[in-house]
């Protein structure tokens, strides 16, 4: 199963929206040139989402990726220069360096922005050289080398903070490890805490290329768990929006056809579940992984903003935030 664009994922998530008469076998029309909804309703609820989001300019990550994608697709609007400098996500450097638990989110975030947008004069250049950095400077999994003092503000804090062993972190820290690896395969990346060796062969380094190919290894398992076992954080108002935003950064970005090919069915699985349960744009059904914020309100669920694009049932209550985590890669 292939895909020739990643608006078609948004074509199919639509189409799973329709009203449960039409998904009934037999009920539908076959598909056009663009899929069974025509693009230009994927590109208007993209729009939608972008005016919402600029019409505020804040610091978060996600914010300055609405800009910036807005800036390139709206020959109507224009993005400030400068409005994102170095200081403006220095807690989620510091987060990523001191490894803090959900690093990793925040690293995706700045994994997209670089990989989609670096360079784009909304962030400065000190900001982008600083992205590239901090994510050179990653440790990307539970087995690699933690500096004796990871956080030099807490010198007695000699342990890594990070969650690795659940399914939506793993698939966050192998996308970032390939990614980066596939972007700068020829570079050293060395662990913050360590000092980088010349021959790339000193503790806390390797080549992007050798990250590449044990991520490639992680995510190739990861998959195949997912084929075998399903999710074990099922229908998680929570964690699905974790596990959707990589799996479409490796269909987006990924330059290998079997990585793309997996991430996008696997996505597929998961759009379908959050369209055979959605109701009012509340994914609402038993959670592997919930907490009672997200139980009380469907506005506050994590996967509110994908289902609210995709599916758009609750426009008099629009979106909670214009720096979502869901709607902003999509």
């Amino acid at each position: 199963m292939g895909f020739g664009c990643a608006p078609r994922l948004l074509v199919f998530a639509l189409l799973l929206a329709a009203p449960a008469p039409l998904a009934r076998a037999g009920a539908l029309p076959p598909p056009g040139k663009d899929g069974f909804v025509d693009e230009n309703r994927v590109q208007q609820r993209a729009a939608e989402y972008l005016a919402f989001a600029t019409s505020q300019q804040t610091t978060s990550i996600l914010n300055a990726i609405a800009h910036m994608e807005r800036d390139l697709r709206d020959p109507g609007y224009t993005a400030p220069e400068g409005a994102i400098g170095v200081e403006h996500w220095e807690a989620a450097f510091e987060k990523i360096e001191t490894l803090q638990d959900t690093r990793d989110f925040e690293g995706l975030y700045l994994l997209n922005a670089l990989l989609g947008y670096g360079d784009h004069p909304y962030v400065t250049p000190a900001a982008w050289a600083r992205v590239r950095e901090v994510l050179r400077g990653f440790k990307f999994w539970i087995t690699d080398p933690t500096p004796e003092v990871p956080d030099p503000d807490d010198p007695a804090r000699d342990w890594d903070e990070s969650i690795y062993w659940t399914e939506n972190h793993q698939v966050l820290y192998h996308t970032i490890e390939y990614l980066m690896g596939e972007a700068y395969p020829d570079e050293c990346f060395t662990i913050t805490g360590f000092t980088a060796e010349p021959a790339c062969d000193g503790v806390g380094d390797r080549t992007g290329a050798d990250h590449r190919a044990r991520a490639r290894d992680f995510l190739m398992r990861w998959f195949d768990e997912r084929r075998r076992i399903g999710w074990v954080e099922w229908h998680s108002n929570i964690y699905y929006q974790k596990d959707a935003t990589p799996l479409l950064t490796l269909f987006e970005f990924a330059q290998d056809e079997e990585i793309r090919t997996l991430a996008g069915i696997t996505l597929d699985s998961l759009l379908l579940d959050l369209a055979t349960h959605t109701k009012d744009d509340t994914f609402g059904v038993t959670h592997g992984r919930s907490e009672m914020k997200d139980t009380y309100s469907g506005p506050v669920n994590d996967t509110w903003g994908i289902v609210h694009l995709l599916f758009g049932q609750q426009d008099a209550l629009g979106y909670a935030s214009t720096g979502d985590a869901g709607a902003s890669p999509l």
